[in-house]
């Protein structure tokens, strides 16, 4: 996603995965139904009823965050991911994904189309 042409002010960048794949379970974003969570330097659980923002903070402390002039960078190893996701009873392996950036009202300004990740074990 390119946030080079993006307003200054914003109060996050955000990655929301639908790690069961089904739209109809998690935070519902467009086509995918959250139920993790990368908001800036935190990692979330989703602990709602698809329509409410009710996280719970689940980030490990590898997780590594840094912005750039127009880019972010997470990062945290792929034993870690697993070992989070397993922890909180998923299977992250493969998930869906939009990445979005959230304006000062805390409105989605820009979202990427749905994206599938997938990653393998170490």
């Amino acid at each position: 996603m390119d946030l080079s042409d993006q307003p200054a002010g914003y109060n996050a960048f955000q990655i929301l995965f639908d790690a069961d794949r089904l739209a109809v379970t998690g935070y519902r974003a467009g086509a995918i139904g959250a139920e993790l969570l990368l908001e800036n330097g935190g990692l979330f659980l989703y602990q709602g009823n698809g329509r409410d923002w009710k996280w719970i903070d689940i980030t490990p402390v590898e997780l590594d965050f840094a912005r750039g002039d127009s880019s972010v960078t997470w990062r945290l190893p792929i034993p870690i991911w697993h070992r989070t996701c397993t922890a909180v009873g998923m299977d992250c392996s493969q998930a869906e994904v939009v990445a979005r950036l959230v304006d000062t009202r805390w409105n989605p300004s820009v979202v990427s189309p749905r994206l599938v990740l997938s990653i393998s074990e170490p």
